[in-house]
C-alpha cells in the first residue's frame, strides 16, 4: 500500500508525504514491538528469517522511516495485522482511504473493479489503479500500482475458412522494488489471482 500511495503522490493524484524528507525515526518502537521484536534477536539459524535478520544492522532504515509507511502499518496493527496473519486485498480499499482522507484531507475513494473492462477505461482516463497479487511466481503475494497494460493476440487457424484469436495481458506496474516500471507477465503455469481496484474519487 505504501508503495502504491506513494506513486499516486508522486504522479500528483493524491496529496500525501510521498518524498524521502518525510521520515520518521521508529528505532524504539519496533524494538519494543512484541510483534516486531524478536526478528531482530538473531538467535535462530537457518532459512527463519526472524533468526537471520537483526534490527541492528539496519538502524539507519529504522531512523529514517517514511512517514507514509508508519501512518499505513499503524491502521493496519489497529486492524489486526501481524507478520503471520497477513494483510488482505479486501482490507485494502479502508486503509488506504482512512490514511489519506482522514490524516492527509484528500477525498480519496477505492473500489474493485468488477471486470478488466472497467480497469482499463479507468487507465483510458488518467485515474490510479491498483492490482493485487495472489500467488505470482514473480510476486508471491504483493500490491502495485497498475500504470497501464499492453494486450496481445495470438490467431490459431481451425480450418481454411476459420481462425480464433486468444488474447493475453500485460500490465505496466510500479512495484516498489525498481525507480521505473516494469512490465508483469501474469501469464505463466503458476496462473495468479489478480483483484484490480481503481480510484474511485479524488
Amino acid at each position: 500500500m505504501y508503495n502504491v500511495m506513494r506513486d499516486w503522490g508522486k504522479r500528483g493524484f493524491i496529496d500525501v508525504p510521498y518524498s524521502s524528507i518525510y521520515t520518521d525515526d521508529i528505532t524504539w518502537g519496533i524494538l519494543n514491538d512484541p510483534l516486531y521484536s524478536e526478528y531482530g534477536k538473531g538467535t535462530k539459524s537457518g532459512s527463519d528469517s526472524r533468526g537471520s535478520y537483526k534490527w541492528i544492522a539496519n538502524y539507519n532504515y529504522l531512523k529514517n522511516m517514511p512517514i507514509l509507511y508508519s501512518n499505513i502499518r499503524s491502521y493496519a496493527l489497529k486492524k489486526g495485522y501481524t507478520p503471520e496473519s497477513g494483510y488482505y486485498a479486501s482490507d485494502v480499499p479502508a486503509t488506504m482511504e482512512y490514511v489519506a482522507n482522514f490524516l492527509y484531507d484528500n477525498n480519496l475513494g477505492v473500489e474493485e473493479a468488477p471486470s478488466l473492462g472497467v480497469v482499463t477505461s479507468k487507465i483510458y482516463s488518467k485515474k490510479c489503479c491498483f492490482l493485487a497479487i495472489t500467488g505470482s511466481s514473480t510476486y508471491g503475494n504483493h500490491g502495485v500500482a497498475l500504470i497501464g497494460y499492453h494486450k496481445y493476440g495470438k490467431e490459431t487457424s481451425v480450418s481454411d475458412t476459420y481462425s480464433t484469436i486468444e488474447y493475453k495481458f500485460f500490465y505496466e506496474v510500479a512495484d516498489g522494488g525498481n525507480l521505473s516500471s516494469r512490465i508483469f507477465d501474469p501469464n505463466t503455469p503458476a496462473n495468479p489471482d489478480l483483484k484490480f481496484y481503481y480510484m474511485a474519487r479524488c
